[in-house]
């Protein structure tokens, strides 16, 4: 990788300056991706968005012989960071709603709650298909592409080594529930790992007669990166001596060679040491794993930090965009007589 002269020496004793009591670990996370779909009336234009201007508005073509879900896309660009928007429209398949937007982030702002909230008040109906997250760790925390394999835990997880090429270490795909990206960026000067969570994996929202107000779903995008860790991302290492007794135990002196095995494999993967004492015999070799308490707590709190910027209240965002769709006034009585007269949105606003 081309990053060498930012990365510490992978030596033994850097796990115990991991783990000193005097070592800070800095870490910051930035909201990398969203996507949603909502519903939208038929013919309904696309609404101009504060903040951003329109950069191009094409149609989509057909890609590999398969006809484009939406024929047109807009593309748009903040006008106070290098954010980027794309909202699809016109959908071509019944299965899917109306409109789709995806918000691509600047680099050294992510995304905001301010960029977030000037298209989701747009919206009626809708779902969170995509959460990303970026961490960004420091150059002097001793996190890099070394670290990494030895130690990270994204769930079920696994390593591609055929994806993402030499300067990227990529976990899960694109096709499954989760999708872990590892590498450094220039940009921010740090170590990235980004969790990109799909709709399989985001937590579901409650379903009630409040779900069209864009207000009651905002907490879901919180509620993603909470989820993050321990669930998606975490830093654990092997209890050696625990292992070297319970080997020791069960296979006598043989113990201490599959112990040395193993410590060798623990040095380049820990799914490698996982799985060579699963083919010996070992089952549910997780038992031995020990939480690396510092990294993850520095993890949390940079997803605390996040979400407290992030889950400012609705009508602090109204102040600064101005109004909504719809008065706010309104929307309150709108919501105190849903809950005591329990009729559905749609019937609401007929």
């Amino acid at each position: 990788m081309n990053n060498q002269d930012h990365r510490p020496a992978r030596n033994r004793g850097r796990l115990d300056e991991l783990s000193g009591p005097g070592t800070e670990i800095k870490c910051v996370a930035r909201l990398d991706r969203l996507r949603w779909d909502s519903w939208s009336k038929r013919g309904a234009l696309v609404p101009k968005v504060k903040g951003f201007e329109t950069v191009r508005d094409i149609r989509l073509g057909w890609r590999s012989g398969n006809p484009p879900i939406y024929a047109r896309v807009r593309e748009l660009l903040s006008k106070h960071s290098a954010t980027k928007a794309f909202w699809q429209y016109k959908r071509q398949k019944a299965w899917v709603k109306q409109w789709r937007v995806t918000l691509i982030a600047d680099d050294l702002r992510g995304i905001t709650a301010r960029e977030a909230w000037s298209f989701c008040k747009h919206f009626r109906f809708l779902k969170l298909l995509l959460f990303e997250l970026a961490l960004d760790f420091s150059p002097d925390s001793g996190i890099d592409a070394n670290f990494v394999p030895q130690h990270a835990r994204f769930g079920k997880s696994r390593f591609r080594p055929d994806r993402g090429g030499p300067d990227q270490l990529r976990y899960g795909s694109r096709y499954s529930g989760k999708l872990v990206r590892c590498y450094w960026k220039e940009s921010v000067n740090a170590f990235r790992v980004e969790v990109e969570l799909h709709s399989s994996l985001l937590p579901r929202p409650r379903r009630n007669n409040l779900r069209e107000i864009p207000e009651t779903r905002w907490l879901e995008i919180a509620d993603a990166g909470f989820s993050i860790l321990p669930s998606h991302c975490g830093f654990v290492k092997l209890r050696f001596n625990a292992l070297g007794r319970h080997l020791r135990h069960r296979f006598g002196d043989r113990g201490e060679v599959l112990l040395e095995r193993t410590r060798a494999r623990s040095t380049h993967s820990l799914h490698s040491a996982l799985a060579y004492l699963r083919r010996k015999g070992i089952h549910n070799p997780h038992r031995f794993l020990q939480p690396m308490t510092r990294i993850n707590a520095a993890i949390e709190r940079a997803i605390d930090d996040w979400a407290e910027d992030f889950l400012r209240p609705c009508h602090e965002l109204d102040e600064i965009e101005g109004q909504t769709h719809r008065p706010r006034k309104e929307r309150k009585r709108w919501v105190a007589s849903t809950q005591t007269k329990k009729k559905t949105s749609f019937d609401r606003w007929k």
